[in-house]
């Protein structure tokens, strides 16, 4: 067997510390932004109630991107985009078949965590919004918070599928659908300013961290018009 000479193992240890340099930079330059990210505190109430459509009764864009799960043999998917931009969307607190499903989604990190209580309690969970930390979504469980992908949160810990909305119905075609609209519970205003403003605040947030935030749909720019 013929061994590599001196310079090829020489030009070989030095592309490797080249390449683990690359990659401990890139690993800093990851960790310095997010603890760059601001702390941003407020007490937003979660969705309850939530007004949940016949998949069949609306019109939904088939790309849309939905959070599904099933229970009881119960399916239900949660827009992502209704859950997007202002602390009040972050989570939805619902109730399926008498079992509490808390869904959280936080568009700055992408994480997504479905809740529910370790017993059924025939009533839904009073889980909120807290704030963000080092851009994670804080929630506020019972009087205490908890970084959303915190492991120590007590709660039982329900599976979901991320997908779209055209491969969610086709694999659940009697799903219901929940997406955002004619919801009873009045947006909450942690700041005491008014929601126009917080909620400009909050996007002037996120797009300082340099998150992409979604397209309004042409209907909704007239409307805004």
């Amino acid at each position: 067997m013929r061994l590599p000479s001196k310079k090829v193992l020489v030009a070989g240890i030095v592309a490797a510390s080249a390449l683990a340099v690359a990659i401990d930079s890139i690993s800093d330059s990851l960790t310095r932004r997010a603890n760059s990210l601001y702390d941003y505190s407020f007490d937003v109430a979660g969705v309850r109630d939530p007004v949940v459509h016949s998949g069949g009764d609306v019109s939904v864009d088939p790309a849309q991107e939905v959070i599904g799960i099933s229970i009881e043999g119960i399916d239900r998917a949660y827009s992502v985009r209704a859950m997007s931009l202002v602390p009040d969307n972050h989570v939805v607190n619902d109730l399926i078949e008498g079992i509490p499903v808390t869904v959280t989604y936080c568009d700055l990190s992408q994480c997504v965590r479905v809740l529910s209580a370790a017993e059924p309690r025939g009533r839904a969970l009073d889980v909120g919004v807290a704030g963000l930390r080092r851009g994670k979504l804080v929630l506020r469980i019972e009087g205490r918070e908890y970084v959303q992908d915190d492991r120590q949160i007590a709660l039982k810990e329900l599976s979901f599928k991320r997908t779209n909305w055209k491969e969610w119905k086709a694999a659940h075609p009697r799903s219901g659908v929940y997406l955002g609209q004619g919801t009873s519970q009045k947006l909450s205003n942690p700041f005491a300013i008014s929601a126009a403003r917080r909620d400009a605040d909050y996007r002037r947030f996120v797009e300082s961290s340099g998150m992409l935030l979604p397209k309004a749909d042409a209907g909704e720019a007239a409307n805004a018009d």
